[in-house]
């Protein structure tokens, strides 16, 4: 599994730092992950294709762009699921890698 840490550091969604569907091509390629019908609340999904060691609760509780606790839960459109969401964050218009399953930022 690649260094959570790094990968939030690089811009990835928290679910998507913790999630073992992240890999590292290898040609060396910045780290990616291939499940296109995942992702957060800017493609209106709850991170449905998690897979790892943060629970549903976790992703519920915790902001899914920065990991610190959660002032609000907001129900996903497209499938009903519930993605935390912190103070700083709630208005964030900032897509994440979960919207195009690439960082937001340049590799360091």
């Amino acid at each position: 599994m690649l260094e959570p840490k790094r990968l939030l550091d690089w811009g990835f969604a928290f679910p998507c730092s913790f999630c073992e569907e992240m890999f590292l091509p290898p040609n060396n390629q910045f780290p990616r992950c291939e499940k296109s019908d995942c992702g957060g609340l800017f493609s209106g999904r709850s991170f449905p294709r998690y897979k790892g060691m943060l629970t549903r609760s976790a992703i519920a509780t915790k902001c899914f762009r920065c990991g610190e606790p959660a002032k609000e839960a907001i129900v996903a459109e497209k499938d009903g699921g519930m993605v935390g969401v912190c103070k700083r964050h709630l208005n964030s218009t900032i897509s994440t890698s979960s919207d195009t399953l690439v960082p937001d930022k340049e590799h360091v």
